[in-house]
């Protein structure tokens, strides 16, 4: 799957709940790996799922509940890069 493919999929828990949708794909550059999927809700900030955290992947992508992060760093300082 390309990094490309991730956008604008719908994310949901793995309870079902709605989450958000793929807005962008980070990338570990030290890895050479993707590190996370940072999505939106209407009216909060962006948000990040770990990629180790995604379950399934699909017409929609399933995630483990409890795993989401607040997008607070920079691409500069968390050696990450938006794609």
């Amino acid at each position: 799957m390309k990094a490309s493919d991730y956008y604008g999929l719908d994310m949901y828990s793995d309870k079902g709940y709605y989450i958000g949708e793929v807005q962008e794909v980070m990338l570990d550059l030290d890895d050479g790996e993707i590190a996370g999927l940072v999505f939106e809700r209407r009216g909060e900030s962006n948000k990040m799922v770990p990629y180790g955290s995604v379950m399934a992947i699909g017409d929609i992508i399933v995630v483990k509940s409890g795993r989401i992060e607040k997008r607070e760093e920079t691409e500069e300082s968390s050696g990450m890069e938006e794609v």
